[in-house]
Formats: C-alpha cells, sequence, structure tokens
C-alpha cells in the first residue's frame, strides 16, 4: 500500500516538474519577445514543439509573421509546427485549425494554397457554429430555378402585329421581339418635302409628277432583342435594342409628257421615313402563368411609339 502512495506521488511530482518546465520555456519565450529578441524567443519557443504546444506555435508563428529576417533560420521549425498543427486538426482542435488557415493563406512552411485554407475555414465555421454551416448547405443544396420560357404578342399604333419569345431563371432573362404593320409595299421611286409640298427626287424628264391630296401609307418593322430584370415575383424590367425601317409612302400621279398616260405610284419619303438604330423599354407584370406589358420604343430617336402586350409563361 505504502508503495502504491510513493509511486503516486513520484508520478504528481513528474507531472508537476514537466508542466513547470512548459511554463518556464513559454515564460522565457514571452518576456524576450517583448524585448524584440526574436532569436531567443525563436530558441525558448522551440522547446515547445517538441510537446506540440498551441502556445509555442502561435508565438512563432507571430515571429515569422512579423519579422521577415528571421525566417531563414526558422524554416525547419515551422515545417515541425504544421505537422502538429495537423495532427491537432485531425482532433478537431478548433485553434490549430485556425492557424492552419493562416498558414496555408501565408505560404507558412507549405506553398499557400487559397483552396486548402478554404477547407480549414469551413471545418472551423463547422466546429465553432454547425448552425452557420448548415444554413450554408441548405443555401447550396437548394435546388436551382428552372429557365421559365415565355411567348406573347405586342402591340403598337406603328406596329401593331409583335410577337415576343424568351426566358427567365433566378433574377435574369432574355428575349428577342420581331413586330411589323404587315404592310409589305417596295417602290422604286423616293421623293422628299419641298416647300411643304413633296416632290419627287431624281425625276425622268420626259413625264410630269403630280402630289396627291389623298392619306400616305407607311411599312413598318422591327427586329429587338434584350436583357430582362426580375424586380419581384410579380414584376419585371427589360431594355432592348435592334434593328428598324419605317417608310412613309406619298401617293403621285405620274403623267407620260408624249403620250398623255397617267399612272398612280407610291414614292418612299425620305423626310419622313426612317431606319436604323431601335431602342425600347418596357415593365412586365405577371400574374403566375399570364403577364402583361407596357413600354415605349423609339427609332433613331426620330419619335416615340407607346406599346402593350399579353402573354403566357411555360
Amino acid at each position: 500500500m505504502n508503495r502504491i502512495w510513493i509511486m503516486m506521488v513520484l508520478l504528481l511530482f513528474a507531472f508537476c516538474l514537466k508542466a513547470q518546465q512548459y511554463t518556464t520555456y513559454n515564460q522565457k519565450g514571452d518576456e524576450a519577445l517583448q524585448q524584440k529578441d526574436y532569436t531567443s524567443a525563436r530558441m525558448w519557443y522551440g522547446e515547445g514543439i517538441g510537446h506540440c504546444d498551441l502556445y509555442s506555435i502561435e508565438k512563432l508563428t507571430e515571429i515569422w509573421l512579423e519579422d521577415e529576417e528571421m525566417r531563414p533560420s526558422m524554416r525547419n521549425l515551422m515545417t515541425r509546427c504544421l505537422k502538429c498543427l495537423n495532427d491537432k486538426a485531425e482532433l478537431n482542435d478548433t485553434a490549430a485549425i485556425k492557424l492552419l488557415v493562416t498558414y496555408h493563406t501565408k505560404g507558412i512552411a507549405t506553398p499557400n494554397s487559397d483552396t486548402i485554407a478554404e477547407h480549414w475555414q469551413n471545418k472551423y465555421e463547422e466546429l465553432t457554429n454547425p448552425y452557420a454551416i448548415y444554413a450554408r448547405n441548405l443555401i447550396e443544396k437548394r435546388p436551382k430555378e428552372r429557365m421559365r420560357f415565355f411567348v406573347g404578342y405586342t402591340y403598337s399604333i406603328e406596329m401593331p402585329v409583335g410577337l415576343t419569345f424568351g426566358g427567365v431563371q433566378e433574377k435574369a432573362g432574355w428575349y428577342v421581339r420581331v413586330r411589323s404593320d404587315l404592310s409589305f409595299r417596295t417602290t422604286d421611286h423616293t421623293c422628299k418635302l419641298e416647300n411643304d409640298l413633296s416632290a419627287i427626287v431624281d425625276p425622268d424628264n420626259d413625264k410630269t409628277y403630280q402630289a396627291l391630296d389623298i392619306p400616305n401609307k407607311k411599312t413598318t418593322f422591327a427586329g429587338t432583342a434584350g436583357f430582362i430584370y426580375r424586380f419581384t415575383d410579380w414584376l419585371y424590367g427589360s431594355v432592348g435594342v435592334g434593328y428598324g425601317e419605317r417608310n412613309l409612302l406619298s401617293p403621285f400621279m405620274m403623267t407620260d409628257n408624249t403620250s398623255g398616260a397617267k399612272e398612280f405610284i407610291w414614292c418612299n419619303n425620305q423626310t419622313f421615313s426612317s431606319k436604323g438604330l431601335v431602342g425600347e423599354i418596357d415593365f412586365t407584370l405577371r400574374f403566375n402563368y399570364l403577364y402583361l406589358t407596357a413600354g415605349a420604343h423609339t427609332m433613331n430617336f426620330d419619335y416615340i411609339d407607346l406599346n402593350a402586350g399579353i402573354g403566357l409563361f411555360f
């Protein structure tokens, strides 16, 4: 029985002696560090690496980061620190894991790697804040919303027949649109406004041209494509650009000066015709599968035409 007590006392004494030893080298290291004596501090803290003393590792890391001139003499020491940290990290030691993030970010005793640093950072968050990691995983596992396509009819005064097709996924989308008045008149004659009257451009000298006081006609078409942004589940906005033409046709009576024969013709009135860039903006209200749009478009900024539309998502 006495032998057992003696053995317990000896073990306790050895443990206390060892603890005192740990306290001594860290204490000596702290004193040297306060005096900016990095060489002595490195020596004292280095004694703790054999025991993987985390406090010693933290202080050696601090010296490495603060004094670049000390780094050549610390490379072997920091490699041993890294091994200790990896061993402790396998046991889910959060302090060691946090230091590993620094080691891989700063490239201490290992090539810097943002990927590995992110791995240990995620591990640290998982151990210290499991609810945050759960929320992040929940977001990552949320199924991505599929693209919802739509098709619709678009009306405007200048181009009453229009078709729009596109798709929206998450917060953004796209569309293409074609519009026309379905009037495909063509003419070889051109005219322009002179002194408030329409006059033929490059007329045939053997013929006489007289402008008629009857309504003009027009042919219009446009093709556009654009970007859609979803503000809310029911409100969307879109902008688009494209190409378009608006041709105003004016009526003339053409008379042959030799035979007196008369012919009714149309001419493309250059004064009121336009072609080139089309810009448009729309807002869309969505009601489940049904949507309504309203907006405006312009061609070369010569005029503005309002438009509206209706369509379906599918």
